[in-house]
């Protein structure tokens, strides 16, 4: 069979794994993506390491866990010198592209430099520097599409239902439209126009939504019905942790508007996830019209998920380890992966670039510790268990409240209901890590409060089981999985040249 030589990762931002019609999603629309995870193996139970964009997205190309190099928040920047799947590729003779929000290289926005050699291609490289400000200035006086009165709400922009600014997540919507929108025209160009055809190339694209602010032009703003789309259980869980009580406290609605609110939470985001396939479409028509299929390693993943509503919130946190958050859409294809394989067994993101790498016939990353997929898509084994961690050491939440609170009375508007939960609920950011095998799934918070869910019982998560009577023994299990994890992945950088007594 033949041995792929080009790879191309599909990437989104915050997209739940059950937003696909393929994860038997049978409202929201995607025929897109279902028809790419089809064509190879797609993973119905793959996870994600973290929750947040960065420690995930940097999870993605070195296949360490991010814990063990530091990685915890949103404005860090994976070192030049850092073994990964694009520096290793890059050694390979690849040609280089990557578009859109990029939350991994240094200094990869800037002027019209090539991000210190990591890149030959990005958004804001060269001529492509160009075409981002004549687009954008174009752009500006363009219509961006209907918002609806309850959209605008949420997006704080009206004190329309219960607490002001709640549920709502600021952001420039209509720009991380425009900006999604150029990164899959920029990807068409170098595909068709661009690359060296006698070079193998890398091609990440990453785009912003369907990543709040909730928010998407028509048709998509209107395409569901929000009466009519299945809702997430909008309750909290029994017994819920301190992370989902104080975000609910703050950044929720009251009871008088919660199912209206979060009714038209979801069904906009279903227009975002559905926007994202139509633009995913026009790559994979690309990909056909070039001939490439036969020759590329696809990968389509998002970093993490989203709550959109479930348990009466919006976005994500640090420290919560729920499903929706961690559950993510995953496939690759390939020409030596069979078409149609649809693989049960638990995965994790940090097994994705070492699966890649035995695909091209390439060398594993120097002190990765993901394995390759491979035997898992054959069907000759199955991971026992996948992890995740999250939140920040008590020296930096503290800090973090104190510097909010610095902060506040220079505000212009009131603050978004997530800064406020950061200043009077520190702790609902203490560290904590997860452990899910099939049929169960652990967390340990440093703040105590910790969470045990049967997950064949309960896929929603709203009974927090423990401590109950009868899950002695399986807590037992659980917690020798995170603490061998825990001993096999502490962090270990900076590493030492020489070693001393």
């Amino acid at each position: 069979m033949t041995t792929p030589k080009n790879v191309l990762i599909l990437c989104t931002d915050e997209m739940r794994g059950d937003a696909l019609g393929i994860a038997g999603n049978r409202d929201c629309k995607t025929p897109n993506m279902d028809a790419l995870l089809r064509r190879g193996a797609f993973f119905s139970g793959h996870c994600s390491n973290h929750t947040k964009c960065v420690p995930s997205r940097v999870t993605l190309v070195t296949g360490r866990y991010s814990h063990s190099d530091g990685f915890r928040a949103i404005t860090q920047e994976l070192p030049a010198d850092r073994p990964c799947l694009l520096k290793q590729l890059r050694g390979h003779g690849y040609e280089s592209a990557v578009f859109g929000k990029n939350h991994c290289w240094a200094n990869f926005y800037g002027d019209n430099s090539r991000s210190s050699g990591a890149v030959d291609y990005t958004t804001f490289t060269d001529d492509y520097h160009d075409w981002w400000r004549e687009r954008k200035a174009r752009f500006a006086d363009a219509p961006h599409g209907a918002e609806t009165e309850a959209m605008q709400w949420l997006l704080g922009q009206t004190e329309g239902y219960g607490k002001p600014g709640a549920m709502g997540v600021q952001g420039n919507t209509a720009a991380a439209h425009w900006a999604d929108d150029l990164s899959i025209d920029q990807a068409i160009d170098f595909l068709t126009t661009r690359r060296d055809a006698t070079r193998p190339f890398f091609m990440q694209i990453n785009l912003e939504a369907p990543h709040p602010g909730y928010g998407v032009p028509e048709p998509y703003c209107s395409m569901y019905d929000r009466a009519a789309v299945t809702p997430y259980p909008t309750a909290l869980p029994v017994n819920a942790s301190l992370p989902l009580r104080a975000q609910r406290e703050r950044r929720s609605v009251d009871a008088e508007h919660l199912e209206a609110a979060t009714r038209e939470l979801q069904a906009v985001y279903y227009g975002m996830v559905s926007r994202v396939d139509d633009q995913f479409g026009r790559v994979m028509q690309t990909l056909s019209d070039q001939n490439l299929w036969g020759e590329t390693v696809v990968l389509l993943w998002s970093d993490h998920g989203d709550f959109a509503g479930q348990y009466g919130l919006p976005e994500k946190w640090d420290s919560c380890f729920n499903d929706c958050l961690l559950r993510v859409p995953c496939g690759i294809v390939a020409p030596n992966i069979p078409a149609g394989t649809v693989v049960d067994s638990l995965t994790e993101t940090v097994d994705l670039a070492p699966t890649i790498l035995e695909l091209l016939g390439h060398e594993p990353l120097p002190d990765a510790h993901g394995e390759s997929l491979l035997p898992v898509i054959a069907g000759e084994k199955r991971k026992r268990a996948v992890f995740a961690d999250g939140g920040h050491e008590r020296a930096m939440r503290e800090r973090w409240a104190r510097e909010w609170q610095t902060l506040a009375p220079m505000k212009t508007r009131q603050l978004d209901a997530k800064q406020t939960t950061y200043i009077e609920e520190p702790d609902a950011l203490a560290c904590a890590k997860m452990v899910r095998i099939d049929s169960w799934k652990l967390i340990w918070r440093e703040a105590g409060g910790h969470e045990l869910y049967n997950l064949t019982d309960d896929p929603q998560e709203m009974d927090n089981r423990y401590g109950a009577a009868g899950t002695e023994s399986v807590t037992a299990e659980l917690l020798g999985l995170l603490m061998d994890w825990t001993l096999r992945t502490d962090p270990d950088q900076p590493q030492l040249d020489r070693f001393g007594a």
